[in-house]
């Protein structure tokens, strides 16, 4: 009887370690399965910092997308953008945070749909590029700019807009384009 139990302790430890080489190759295309999809991709983190942080970030993404905050064509470009980032390796921390949390506050803006389609066709470009880092940088820009209208934010400066009437394009570079705005420069800090 005890080597029975030996043996099942075995198979499910050997169960384990299998389901933990598999890696997501590709999210399902239904917003159900992409979202367990997610969930699964985020506990898959070695860090421990990192996990602590995938944890709090599944929690936050949980709450927006269980609203349904976002239309069936926002759901259908992000898994495709998604995908797009798994085939080029991109990892849960810091660069599906940074997308996703970047829709989350882009979503929180009252975009119109065009202005979506658009931010996310620059996305499409960037994700081309050889590397991750300029793609990590138009993310947080992209972050800042939706959730408190910054276009740039330092230690001791900000700029930010006056309304968040801008719309996006792509000519070799991203570029934000402010239809009807003020911008104006803050201190964020005291200069030593």
């Amino acid at each position: 009887m005890r080597l029975r139990y030996i043996f099942i302790f075995l198979i499910l430890i050997l169960v384990s370690v299998v389901l933990k080489a598999q890696q997501i190759k590709s999210f399902f295309r239904q917003p159900h399965y992409f979202f367990r999809g997610t969930n699964f991709f985020f506990q898959d983190v070695d860090n421990p910092d990192d996990k602590k942080t995938a944890k709090e970030f599944m929690l936050t993404f949980s709450d927006e997308w269980n609203k349904n905050k976002f239309t069936p064509d926002q759901k259908s470009q992000m898994i495709e953008t998604c995908n797009k980032m798994l085939k080029k390796k991109m990892k849960p921390i810091p660069h599906f945070r940074n997308y996703l949390s970047a829709i989350i506050s882009f979503n929180n803006t009252n975009q119109t749909d065009s202005s979506f389609n658009a931010w996310e066709a620059s996305l499409d470009k960037l994700i081309a590029r050889p590397t991750s880092l300029q793609y990590i940088d138009y993310l947080d820009i992209s972050n800042k700019l939706f959730s408190n209208n910054f276009l740039y934010k330092s230690a001791t400066t900000a700029w930010k807009s006056s309304s968040n009437d801008y719309t996006f394009e792509y000519d070799t570079i991203p570029r934000i384009i402010f239809l009807r705005s003020t911008l104006f420069a803050m201190q964020t800090g005291i200069v030593p």
